[in-house]
């Protein structure tokens, strides 16, 4: 699904502020090589060569190939925090669902990386909020700071994904064993598209639970008797 021109919801409560740039440095086929905020750096890529774009709106690198790449792969954390601001907030005129609505703060930077390969496959407009919030948590964890809870939806905000540890371990397993049946039953994905989107997506939370059953596991007491 390509992604169609974005059109900012404005936000009243917003100050106004000058709209954010980067430096973009791409191959000679136009491929994004690098974003960075950095002059200095920004002049050693022209240097070697790769084909600049100075002073680029982060609002036109929505629409040039930005959402095609992860944001570690192409910018450092410094020009994150100038580029991602600039996402947030971006809608188009669709009533499509995304396909992660909720991104907890908290979550795992794992299993953020996992779901921003699947929104990056399947990347529609609607998409654009969960491609900011699950890059923030994996720019934050690489950068070894907390994650900016303003880029997040109020629904992710007050999310947690850690309130799933305040489960009966039972109860995680069910949840587990239940979506692992639901896959079973799901119809062959050559069927269609839609069916494909669902089954990737039921796979992925099947891959959370584990994940989750996992981390549970190892934090159950140990059964083995104590010396002495």
């Amino acid at each position: 699904m390509s992604v169609q021109p974005l059109h900012r919801a404005k936000d009243q409560n917003e100050p106004h502020s000058v709209m954010a740039t980067v430096h973009v440095a791409r191959t000679d086929n136009g491929d994004l090589q690098c974003v960075t905020a950095n002059d200095s750096q920004a002049h050693m890529l022209a240097a070697e060569g790769l084909s600049l774009d100075i002073n680029t709106p982060v609002a036109r690198l929505l629409e040039e190939g930005l959402l095609g790449e992860k944001a570690h792969d192409v910018m450092d954390d410094e020009t994150w925090k100038i580029a991602a601001p600039e996402l947030k907030g971006y809608q188009n005129l669709s009533s499509d669902d995304p396909l992660y609505a909720v991104n907890p703060p908290d979550m795992p930077p794992a299993v953020a990386e996992q779901r921003l390969q699947i929104v990056m496959r399947f990347m529609g407009d609607e998409d654009v909020q969960a491609y900011l919030e699950l890059n923030e948590v994996i720019m934050a964890n690489k950068a070894k700071r907390a994650p900016d809870l303003s880029l997040f939806s109020p629904l992710s905000k007050n999310a947690s994904f850690n309130r799933i540890y305040n489960n009966d371990i039972g109860a995680v397993e069910t949840w587990y064993r239940e979506a692992k049946e639901l896959s079973e039953e799901l119809p062959p994905a050559n069927l269609g598209a839609s069916t494909i989107t669902d089954s990737i997506l039921l796979q992925q939370q099947i891959t959370e639970l584990s994940f989750v059953l996992d981390e549970m596991d190892a934090m159950q007491p140990s059964l083995m008797p104590s010396a002495g």
